[in-house]
C-alpha cells in the first residue's frame, strides 16, 4: 500500500511514453502480491501501518491488517486477479467488522486468524472499506 505512488508513476510513464515496460513491471509486482501474499485464512492483504511483506524472503513483518489510505489501483488489480480482489473484499467484511449488526469495527484486524473487534472505528477507515466493497459489488453484483 505504501508503494501505490510508485505503481501510479509507472502506469503514468507508460501513458506518457507509450512504452509498456513500465506498466508491465507494475503489473508484475501487483500480480505477485495478489497471488502470493494474501492470507489464506482471512483473505486480507499484508499492507498498512503494521504489516508488510518482505519480498526477498517471502516473509511477513507484523500481524495486524490496517489500511494506510484509499487503494486507487482496484481497476488494475481486478484486471490482474479478480478472485483475489473479491476474496479480499469478503475477508474485510468477515474479519475486520466486529459487529455485523451495527457495522462496528476496529481499524486493526488479525491478518492470519479470525478475530474482528470493535472500538477503533475511525471514519476514514470506514470509507476505505465501503469503497472496497463498492468496487467488489460493482464487478460481481
Amino acid at each position: 500500500m505504501h508503494d501505490q505512488n510508485l505503481y501510479q508513476v509507472l502506469y503514468g510513464l507508460t501513458r506518457a511514453t507509450g512504452e509498456r515496460k513500465y506498466a508491465d513491471e507494475a503489473d508484475k509486482a501487483l500480480s505477485y502480491f495478489l497471488t502470493n501474499c494474501q492470507s489464506s485464512v482471512t483473505g486480507l492483504l499484508p499492507w498498512g501501518e503494521h504489516l508488510c511483506w518482505g519480498f526477498e524472503n517471502d516473509d511477513r513483518s507484523g500481524w495486524i491488517h490496517e489500511f494506510f489510505r484509499p487503494w486507487k489501483l482496484w481497476d488494475r488489480c481486478y484486471a490482474l486477479d479478480k478472485p483475489a480482489c473479491v476474496r479480499f473484499a469478503r475477508g474485510l467484511w468477515d474479519h475486520q467488522i466486529g459487529d455485523k449488526k451495527t457495522g462496528g469495527f476496529s481499524r486493526h484486524a488479525a491478518y492470519q486468524r479470525h478475530g474482528p473487534a470493535t472500538g477503533m472505528d475511525f471514519p476514514c477507515h470506514g470509507g476505505y472499506y465501503i469503497a472496497t466493497w463498492a468496487e467488489a459489488y460493482g464487478r460481481t453484483k
